[in-house]
């Protein structure tokens, strides 16, 4: 029969003991890196929740300043609705509050809803502004920056 190849230990299973002294410092070992542990976990949720607390406090507060945003537009919107009776009724100034209350209501929408209104005719922020605006070569658009233009001294000088 032969002989049957096993992998063979240098050591062939025989241990030297651990002395009192060692396996106390392997247990003293063991516990440093569990409360090391027990620290980081605790440490890694007091961050996190900090950081929850923190975020909630910034959402409130955005919460609360579009809240005060919107109050303000729905002032600005009525108070162009007082105007666009009163000057209906004298018959003058039409226009001028016609268009103050259109800019009002589209403040509010965009608001409201986060997104500008398609029959918006305010002056977009040059950030907003599509790339296609830098070729002004048509009349079209030289009457709607005037017609822009026109829009924004009203709203100022009805301000």
């Amino acid at each position: 029969m032969p002989a049957q190849r096993r992998h063979r230990q240098k050591n062939s299973g025989y241990e030297i003991p651990l002395t009192d002294a060692e396996r106390f410092a392997a247990a003293l070992k063991a516990t440093e890196a569990r409360k090391q542990a027990e620290a980081a976990a605790k440490k890694a949720a007091r961050d996190a929740e900090l950081a929850r607390q923190v975020e909630a406090k910034r959402v409130a507060e955005e919460a609360a300043r579009h809240a005060a945003a919107v109050k303000q537009a729905q002032a600005i919107k009525k108070q162009a609705v007082d105007r666009l009776k009163s000057a209906r009724a004298a018959g003058r100034g039409v226009l001028e509050a016609e268009a103050a209350w259109r800019d009002a209501t589209a403040a509010l929408v965009e608001l409201e809803t986060g997104e500008r209104a398609s029959w918006d005719r305010r002056p977009r922020p040059k950030a907003e502004a599509a790339p296609d605006s830098d070729a002004s070569d048509s009349p079209s658009d030289d009457a709607s920056e005037a017609n822009d233009a026109e829009a924004a001294e009203l709203e100022s000088a009805s301000a």
